[in-house]
């Protein structure tokens, strides 16, 4: 993620915040979720479809917390161009 944000840097005038720990919780709880996801296709009948779509349901509200989360401003360079960073 630091790598992207120093890229990133070069051309947009905001960034995510990616030291705020609610960032990484997120992330975690989309990881667990996707795991919990992977489990369950194992399993057959109505409620373990209804488990799936409840479990998706749920990775849909992390990404959407994700997506509405507080950018950080950001100040472009004049002359904007990508260049390495790493």
């Amino acid at each position: 993620f630091e790598l992207t944000t120093e890229i990133s840097r070069q051309v947009f005038p905001i960034e995510l915040d990616i030291h705020n720990p609610k960032f990484y919780d997120k992330l975690e709880k989309l990881r667990q979720l996707a795991d919990r996801m992977e489990e369950s296709k194992a399993k057959k009948g109505v409620f373990a479809r209804l488990g799936r779509m409840s479990l998706a349901a749920r990775c849909g509200m992390q990404f959407i917390g994700l997506y509405f989360m507080r950018t950080r401003k950001n100040r472009p360079p004049v002359r904007v161009r990508l260049e390495p960073v790493w």
